[in-house]
């Protein structure tokens, strides 16, 4: 029977009386309005907003809640609401007036931006490689093309910083990292480039008075362990503390949080283990959210809202087979015990509802057979969302070719809106740097209006004199055109004349404030703002430019470009899927979103191995090993493990099952998963009943 309200939400907001408490949520549940509602109700209690520490691991997210935290209760909006953030933005608000503890300058330290770390890090680890070939080329696959060599040479950058994130995220000190490198004699080649490299890439930083995000929660852990009065300070400040997305937490981010907690304090840790979907390569385990849920209260959310029944239940299914009746060991401690209970809002089912399985012989032809499957589900629900979710990008290439070359509407989740926002930053400064150009007037108008991009508007923006717009004495009015322009389209262009006047005024600013500027002139979409607020403080601390016309001329270079290809939006995941078409979204970043249909393609023992015997493959297919796995395996395996290459195929095998489930419930209405050549035994097991 189900219950026309939420009650597990009920019973946690009228059960929870303070103290430590683990708050585990199924897919749907509502865990954010679950906080939103204790925020508030803490607040009826008595509790000051600014009392409350809401932390997030997220921009996007910290956004989120304070957007729907304003929403239910519009009077807070006379608080800042900086309490409600991220972990690193918190880690900083406590060690900002203490740097100089630690030899850094008060005015001088900031944080390194994601460019200037990468080309710090691509420098030092092309050094380290050097006569050292045989040992980073061992991993890839007989006849590799000189391309993929390349690729790979890139690739080890990214490995290094993952690495060090993980030797600072554990606090393993330069010593200990040293005596694990020697004791395998440089054995593991992951353990000793970051061996190789960490003490320099530190040196580097402090001699640029720079921090990364690690090091910010490094140094707030070792204030507040040091510092009696100052730990007794912030445990005073704070009365609540909410942790969202606990199931990502790292050892130094929880270790951080029980300190600001204290033994006494008020932390409610809010997470989905069995969503856990990135430990195989970061500091994160959702082992850590299920230990504390063990060790203290525990609340669950089981009520989902999200899918049809069917959906429902195999998810479910997945869930109590793993644990009861995987033939790998390890894996059974995959998910956390936990049932989805259909909430009363759930959906309907319908004729379409039963899960699908499918496999074909090739992968050409599953692409196609997707494909055409999507189309025909759209054709007969032309307002619903489609997704489909491949663990591989290279596979969602193939996708992406075959929808352009039969010119079908899609959207490439993976092609950020960091592109677009960068384009259309780059025609307004044209016209601020060269304003006597007409071209460059029409196009800067052009991208910011919302009129009928028709021949009048056109016409009429081609007759401007740029010398009288700028003078102010220029009127659309005069021009035969306007008259045939709707009153919306009037209205519009003189709204866009009084922008580009008062924006062009603007351009003196310092260049990051001007780019803010810039962006909004596109509206308020809270993915452009946050992502050219990166933008600017990265451009501002690079030093890559410091007026518009240098800006502009860097992203016109090489180095511009392949920075622009960096340029990934810190806001991607609060984007709203587009009903009636098709979207292309990896699993991983398919986290937090859902569709009404969805695909999930190649689920093949290379993507979503059953045991050591299976084929184990990450992202690039030339490589013999998931270097990310095994990199952190190397590292945090222990000198009592000779194979770390084992627990590296467990963390791997339980994660993309935790994947698999995630894929599966971000689905509404429709489910369709398919595989191509040999199959996954767990394929097999959903698509002859197996388990089930």
């Amino acid at each position: 029977m189900i219950s026309n309200q939420r009650t597990d939400q009920e019973h946690f907001l009228k059960n929870y009386q303070g103290g430590y408490a683990g708050l585990t949520a199924v897919p749907g549940a509502g865990k954010t309005t679950v906080l939103v509602r204790l925020f508030l109700q803490l607040v009826e209690q008595g509790v000051s907003p600014d009392k409350i520490l809401v932390l997030s691991y997220t921009r996007a997210a910290s956004r989120n809640f304070q957007d729907r935290l304003v929403a239910e209760a519009p009077q807070l909006n006379r608080h800042r609401l900086d309490n409600i953030c991220t972990i690193h933005a918190c880690a900083l608000r406590l060690i900002r007036s203490q740097l100089n503890r630690w030899g850094y300058s008060l005015e001088k330290t900031t944080t390194i931006s994601a460019l200037q770390k990468r080309d710090l890090l691509e420098a030092l680890v092309q050094q380290w490689l050097i006569g050292r070939e045989a040992q980073w080329q061992q991993f890839l696959i007989p006849k590799v093309k000189p391309e993929q060599i390349q690729l790979w040479r890139l690739k080890l950058v990214d490995l290094a910083e993952q690495g060090i994130s993980l030797v600072k995220q554990w606090r393993i000190s330069p010593a200990d990292l040293e005596k694990s490198n020697f004791a395998f004699q440089q054995q593991r080649f992951f353990l000793a480039l970051v061996s190789g490299i960490f003490q320099s890439y530190q040196k580097q930083l402090k001699e640029l008075n720079l921090l990364d995000f690690d090091d910010l929660v490094y140094l707030a852990i070792k204030l507040l362990e040091e510092d009696h009065a100052l730990r007794e300070y912030w445990q005073k400040h704070y009365h609540y503390l909410l942790e969202d997305e606990a199931q990502d937490s790292s050892p130094a981010q929880c270790k951080l949080l029980e300190l600001l907690a204290g033994p006494q304090g008020n932390w409610i840790r809010v997470g989905d283990p069995n969503q856990a979907i990135f430990s195989s390569f970061t500091a994160s385990n959702p082992q850590f959210l299920s230990e504390f849920c063990q060790q203290n209260q525990h609340f669950q959310l089981e009520q989902s809202g999200r899918s049809v029944k069917p959906i429902v239940q195999l998810a479910n299914n997945l869930v109590a087979a793993v644990i009861g009746q995987h033939p790998h060991p390890p894996a059974q401690s995959s998910f956390l015990s936990q049932r989805i209970q259909p909430a009363y809002n759930s959906p309907e089912p319908h004729a379409q509802s039963e899960p699908r399985f499918w496999s074909r012989e090739e992968r050409e032809e599953e692409i196609q057979e997707v494909i055409r499957r999507s189309k025909r589900y759209l054709t007969t629900y032309p307002d619903h969302s489609v997704g489909i979710l491949a663990f591989a990008n290279k596979y969602l290439d193939d996708f992406n070719r075959r929808l352009s070359a039969q010119n079908i509407p899609f959207i490439d989740r993976r092609n950020s809106p960091g592109g677009a926002l960068l384009d259309n930053l780059q025609v307004l400064l044209h016209w601020v740097v060269d304003p006597l150009k007409k071209k460059h007037f029409q196009e800067a108008a052009q991208k910011i209006g919302r009129f009928d991009k028709g021949p009048i508007i056109s016409g009429l923006l081609s007759q401007v004199d740029p010398v009288q717009f700028l003078d102010g004495v220029w009127t659309w009015r005069t021009l035969p055109g306007w008259t045939k322009l709707s009153e919306n389209d009037q209205i519009e262009l003189v709204q866009v004349e009084e922008k580009l006047r008062f924006y062009y005024q603007k351009r003196i600013e310092p260049l990051p404030e001007f780019l803010l500027r810039t962006s909004k002139l596109f509206g308020v979409n809270p993915a452009w703002i946050a992502t050219t607020e990166q933008l600017a403080r990265s451009v501002a601390i690079s030093g890559y430019a410091k007026t518009t016309e240098e800006f502009l001329d860097f992203l016109e270079s090489k180095k511009g470009q392949q920075w622009r290809e960096k340029m990934v939006p810190i806001e991607e995941e609060m984007l709203e899927e587009e009903k009636g078409l098709i979207e292309l979204c990896t699993l991983h970043s398919a986290k937090g979103r859902e569709w009404d249909a969805v695909f999930i393609p190649g689920i093949t023992p290379y993507w979503f191995p059953t045991d050591y015997n299976d084929p184990f493959q990450g992202e690039l297919d030339f490589l013999t090993v998931y270097p990310e796995a095994l990199l952190k395996a190397e590292i945090l395996g222990g000198a009592e493990r000779e194979d770390p290459g084992l627990i590296t195929k467990d963390e791997i095998i339980q994660e993309r099952l935790r994947l698999l489930y995630v894929g599966i419930t971000r689905a509404r209405h429709y489910l369709s998963l398919s595989t191509f050549g040999k199959q996954s035994s767990i394929f097999t097991w959903f698509s002859e009943g197996v388990w089930f």
